[in-house]
């Protein structure tokens, strides 16, 4: 059976946006005496809001930063993005547009808090292909590897989870959809690899692959 959905993760599915997020993290977290390089934030939190960061950084470094760290990073991040600019994936305009063409539907599952999700998309030009159909995992107080963003996004489509496909690109996020009771797809062409693309199968993902260009025939649309 094809399905009727496509539900796109946002930062490095269509977004090219985890670079610039994890040089603002790192300047961040040095303000509190964490020092971790762009690269290393990238290892340690790939995948989580700044709620997410803010715990992990309680469990594994012992220093307490749920109250500051979203009030801090999500506004700097923003102003840097609008300063900067944001580049989407290579393919994604083109890949939502054929996916619409043959007749499925599309939507964003994000665990970014709304306000950055919606400057994201609106910068990389991709917020028009959506309507009502963005969902912040952030926003609604469940974040992945909960599966509750992409339950609502199902829902909001009007669909069951199990008609959806889901295109993530990290091991928390491939987690969520498959708690959800939806087919995943590893992408790995932002910034992924073989390494990459190991962690994503490990988590469940059906396939990885790495071109936009692809995604209609992966899911078995074409």
């Amino acid at each position: 059976m094809k399905p009727a959905a496509i539900i796109f993760d946002c930062d490095g599915v269509l977004a090219d946006s985890e670079p610039q997020a994890n040089r603002v993290l790192s300047e961040v977290l040095a303000e509190f005496g964490i020092l971790m390089t762009p690269d290393e934030c990238r290892e340690a939190f790939v995948g989580l809001n700044p709620a997410g960061v803010a715990a992990k950084v309680l469990s594994t470094r012992g220093v307490d930063l749920r109250r500051h760290l979203t009030g801090i990073v999500v506004p700097r991040f923003m102003t840097l993005l609008r300063a900067e600019g944001l580049r989407p994936v290579p393919g994604a305009a083109d890949a939502i547009v054929r996916v619409l063409s043959v007749g499925a539907r599309t939507a964003v599952a994000s665990n970014s808090p709304r306000p950055e999700l919606e400057l994201k998309l609106e910068l990389t030009g991709l917020r028009g292909h959506f309507g009502p159909h963005v969902h912040s995992g952030d926003e609604l107080g469940r974040s992945k590897p909960d599966p509750g963003v992409y339950l609502h996004a199902a829902a909001e489509l009007g669909l069951p989870p199990s008609s959806c496909v889901v295109v993530e690109d990290t091991p928390t996020g491939v987690r969520a959809g498959l708690a959800a009771g939806m087919r995943v797809l590893g992408f790995t062409g932002a910034h992924g690899g073989p390494a990459n693309a190991t962690e994503l199968l490990a988590a469940g993902a059906d396939l990885t692959f790495d071109s936009l260009a692809d995604v209609t025939r992966l899911a078995g649309l074409t």
